[in-house]
């Protein structure tokens, strides 16, 4: 999972933001929401989270709470990114997230497969939603001990997310096949495992060359979490990192 990613709904968020406001529900990705939501200063409690000026504010803070792993906190804004819209696969991924960092699988596993229904609308797919859902899923139904789940889903998205670095070949491409790999090479072992950790760290060189430079981010994405106390991964960092 990769923060540029998100910014792409942020234009199409904005527009619906009035709208949206004075329509928000009381729920999250159809489930009744843990958390209430005011639009003043005066919210001074954990369970309630103030609104931003824009959905800007609440990516900035789903995605400072990827870099601190503070999952429950991320939880409340991506709920607030629903209250804009509900129909926003960005906003149900974010969630999805969340909830995987807090180790509720089931309900997570819930909310990527919204993701992947509502990326997979309309003229233009939202590809990368996609892929990085099924990442999640795979991932889910691993530490879940489905690992038969777990494969299907991760051989899913390693087609996916091969095919869009083929076309793309951007940084954000080889980030996200290198996330795959990373995945998958939790769920092996032996030398499957290690080829799918040398995969995933050569796509990450290949991300860092094309422009990556969101240390923080990568330290902290739960999708490289496989790779995390290996020298080859550590050795990617910058000395001042």
């Amino acid at each position: 999972m990769r923060r540029s990613r998100l910014y792409l709904a942020l234009s199409i968020l904005s527009l619906v933001f009035g709208v949206a406001l004075g329509q928000a529900q009381d729920h999250c990705a159809g489930r009744e929401c843990p958390f209430s939501v005011c639009d003043t200063d005066d919210c001074q409690s954990p369970d309630t989270i103030r609104f931003g000026s824009d959905p800007e504010f609440h990516l900035d803070e789903a995605f400072r709470s990827v870099q601190t792993r503070d999952y429950s906190t991320m939880q409340r804004h991506a709920a607030a990114l629903l209250k804009y819209d509900n129909t926003d696969p960005i906003s149900h991924e974010l969630l999805a997230y969340s909830l995987r960092g807090q180790e509720q699988y089931a309900e997570s596993i819930e909310a990527y497969e919204k993701a992947i229904d509502l990326g997979l609308e309309g003229r233009y797919p939202n590809i990368m939603v996609v892929c990085d859902s099924y990442i999640g899923i795979a991932a889910n139904y691993d530490a879940s001990g489905e690992h038969k789940k777990a494969i299907e889903n991760i051989e899913y998205a390693l087609r996916i997310a091969e095919e869009r670095r083929k076309l793309e070949q951007s940084d954000d491409a080889y980030y996200q096949l290198a996330c795959a790999y990373a995945v998958r090479s939790g769920m092996e072992s032996g030398k499957q495992s290690a080829k799918d950790r040398g995969s995933a760290i050569a796509n990450l060189k290949f991300a860092i060359v094309k422009g990556f430079n969101n240390w923080d981010h990568m330290r902290g994405d739960l999708d490289l979490k496989a790779l995390h106390g290996h020298a080859a991964f550590n050795e990617l960092f910058p000395k001042d990192q």
